[in-house]
């Protein structure tokens, strides 16, 4: 069969648009997931704020791993995916040339996690890179007459499982590390003790009246996974812009964390401090984490 040549320059184009087709498309379909977080992100309480990664077994992972999967499965519908439809190209099976089935494109896709190497190969035959040479396929243009139109719904539907299970694998050890830290950093609301959080008020009243209108504190006893520790959520509302300046801020939160250890004394602990600055048309804030104080 007579080799159909692609151009060098169209193909390169295609991967581009691919790209950022599927990048955007992708976002728009996450973004309305991360709405709760955006909204948190304005507001300083003590409850930990959404995070739509924050349960292991939520919904969203899933969702999360599904929408990803369809960069790995753009070409999918006939060999063609958006960019390939603009270029006219297709994928096809190199000994048959028949069209690629929807597994074989999401195999040959799955090599874009290398795609420095895919490109430079793609440069020097455009026909075929490195997921092409796997799985026995190839990029040509695209004729309507050679490569009829033929949707197999059930094969789409089984590519996009198997490439939701892989981001499943890539992904699940960091977001077992996400889980790690929030275990850490989640109390037991009916372990709030009322008189230890008021004395570490106090405390911190005394030793930074300067720089913080009457601080919020809470002291909770219970952390799950966590034994015999407390768990601290301090919030400093600044009378003061003092976030961009790093030398009274640096000072600042090393004054906090030497009161919150020497009022707790041997007790073991984890949380954070918040400090906030509001004015009018300026809202700032910046999340410090505490964590058991080392033992020097």
């Amino acid at each position: 069969m007579l080799k159909q040549k692609v151009d060098t320059g169209a193909r390169i184009g295609s991967m581009v648009v691919d790209h950022f087709s599927m990048t955007l498309i992708m976002g728009i379909l996450i973004i309305p997931f991360f709405i709760p977080s955006i909204i948190d992100g304005f507001n300083v309480s003590h409850e930990n704020q959404s995070d739509p990664f924050d349960t292991y077994d939520s919904y969203f992972s899933f969702i999360f791993y599904a929408i990803s999967s369809f960069y790995f499965c753009k070409d999918s519908f006939s060999g063609r995916s958006l960019a390939k439809r603009i270029f006219k190209l297709q994928i096809i099976e190199k000994k048959t040339g028949k069209v690629a089935s929807p597994i074989q494109c999401l195999f040959r896709n799955l090599f874009i996690i290398i795609w420095p190497i895919e490109v430079i190969v793609t440069l020097i035959n455009p026909n075929r890179r490195i997921g092409d040479m796997i799985t026995g396929t190839e990029v040509v243009p695209y004729s309507a007459e050679n490569h009829p139109s033929q949707i197999n719904y059930g094969f789409i539907a089984i590519s996009f499982l198997i490439a939701t299970g892989f981001l499943y694998i890539i992904f699940s050890p960091f977001e077992s590390l996400n889980n790690s830290f929030i275990e850490q950093n989640t109390f037991v609301k009916e372990s709030y003790n009322e008189n230890t959080s008021k004395k570490l008020e106090q405390s911190l009243i005394k030793g930074v009246e300067s720089f913080a209108f009457s601080p919020d504190i809470r002291v909770y006893d219970s952390v799950p996974y966590m034994e015999n520790s407390k768990y601290i959520s301090v919030i400093f509302h600044l009378n003061q812009n003092y976030l961009d300046d790093d030398t009274t801020f640096d000072m600042l939160d090393s004054s906090t964390r030497k009161i919150i250890r020497s009022s707790l004394e041997d007790e073991k602990y984890v949380g954070k401090i918040q400090y906030s600055y509001k004015n009018t048309g300026t809202f700032k804030t910046i999340t410090k984490y505490l964590s058991e104080p080392k033992i020097e």
